[in-house]
């Protein structure tokens, strides 16, 4: 069999496979001034988040978090006391601005890591019967740190996941019927791990 043929067709369709790879990956690319916006869950966490790019790595990065959980029920008095309402609500919402930046990744996979300052609020409000409750409320300012990859289906959207950890300090009060609690301490938070939509534009 003659090998020249199929020789040649490869150095002709080589350049041509490699310049329509290019122009995908080319397609996936950032650019300064694009924006866009995220998605993300897990668990009782749901985040919202926005990007200004300012180079194809980077990314000016805002983002906002809440938590929330509710719960109602009965508790027992296990000496006979009897059973009362009772209530469990959890609230929290934190904001941080901060960068992204991009590794350069393999294919449509591109893995990223982001530092940002962050602030949020916290309240846990306890009833343990009528007119016996405890409220916790907390104050904190973090630094924030996480990685993550997103994988780009589209130009115009990507799926992923992110894990994140934070640290820094934190206020605390503490009510209830016998005594006020105020103080302040370290505060570290995570990993939290979140699934994450991106729509770019």
């Amino acid at each position: 069999m003659n090998a020249r043929p199929l020789l040649l067709s490869a150095l002709v369709l080589l350049p041509s496979t490699l310049l329509a790879q290019d122009a995908a990956t080319d397609s996936l690319a950032f650019h300064r001034g694009q924006w866009a916006v995220q998605f993300g869950g897990g668990l009782n966490l749901f985040s919202l988040g926005a990007l200004r790019f300012t180079g194809p790595r980077t990314a000016w990065l805002l983002d906002f978090d809440a938590a929330v959980t509710i719960v109602n029920g009965e508790r027992t008095d296990n000496f006979g006391g009897g059973t009362a309402d009772s209530k469990d609500h959890f609230v929290a919402a934190s904001a941080r601005v901060g960068k992204r930046f991009y590794g350069g990744g393999r294919g449509k996979v591109v893995p990223f890591h982001s530092l940002a300052l962050e602030g949020g609020y916290s309240e846990r409000d306890v009833e343990f019967a009528p007119g016996l409750r405890q409220v916790i409320n907390q104050l904190y300012a973090v630094l924030y740190w996480e990685v993550g990859a997103a994988y780009r289906i589209a130009p115009a959207l990507s799926v992923g996941g992110t894990g994140s950890i934070s640290g820094g300090y934190v206020h605390r009060k503490t009510e209830d019927p016998n005594s006020t609690f105020k103080g302040g301490g370290f505060y570290v938070n995570g990993p939290q791990v979140l699934f994450v939509v991106g729509i770019y534009f």
